[in-house]
């Protein structure tokens, strides 16, 4: 059984475990400022795949410490795969509010604006 978590979030499953994604400390922003921001990419270890991908999953990892203090780096690495890579960036930086979630569904159309009544003078 998960701790009950430190912090609110957002809800998340990882490698078949629920998660709550916490809110990204001041800290953390700091540190990982690259990769939230992709800058990570212009260092010349990035031409390297497993360079970006490790500097992503240490990522996860510190942000989901703050509500899992156990979880260890290697249980992280062996929950992720290419496509939940970005899935759990992308909830950790709207848990955030660095990103705003996109609606789901088709966007409700703008209702047309309405006649002026009538005066009753």
């Amino acid at each position: 059984m998960e701790p009950t978590p430190k912090f609110p979030g957002k809800p998340i499953e990882m490698g078949g475990r629920q998660f709550v994604v916490p809110a990204m400390s001041l800290g953390l922003i700091e540190r990982y400022w690259p990769v939230i921001t992709g800058e990570v990419m212009k260092d010349p270890a990035a031409t390297d795949p497993r360079f970006f991908m490790g500097k992503c999953a240490e990522f996860i990892w510190e942000a989901l410490k703050r509500n899992y203090p156990d979880l260890t780096l290697a249980e992280v690495k062996e929950m992720l795969d290419l496509m939940s890579v970005q899935t759990m960036v992308q909830a950790i930086c709207e848990a955030s509010g660095l990103v705003q979630k996109k609606p789901e569904g088709p966007t409700p159309a703008t209702p047309p604006p309405t006649a002026p009544s009538p005066s009753t003078g």
